[in-house]
């Protein structure tokens, strides 16, 4: 009989312990994000290209058409400035 106390009060224990640490259909809540800090979405990355001051091509970076006035800008800015792809780097 006192095997039995034994299973039945470990049993009890197993019990109590999965309803504590939310067991299955546990009610336990986690915070919310309704009124903490807000994060904006995250912005597209645009990928960077290579103008130079003469020509009026964009290039990736390493392209041998790339002289050594190399300005960084993303590929919208190139073409709404007027700069076309590269045929060799094909950026």
């Amino acid at each position: 009989m006192q095997r039995l106390g034994r299973l039945a009060a470990s049993c009890a224990i197993a019990l109590v312990l999965v309803a504590g640490l939310g067991g299955c259909g546990s009610t336990a809540s986690y915070p919310s994000s309704g009124g903490g800090t807000s994060v904006a979405p995250a912005q597209p990355i645009e990928k960077v290209v290579y103008v130079t001051n003469t020509g009026s091509k964009y290039h990736r970076a390493g392209c041998q058409y790339l002289s050594h006035s190399q300005i960084a800008v993303s590929v919208s800015d190139a073409v709404g400035r007027g700069f076309t792809p590269c045929s060799v780097c094909n950026p």
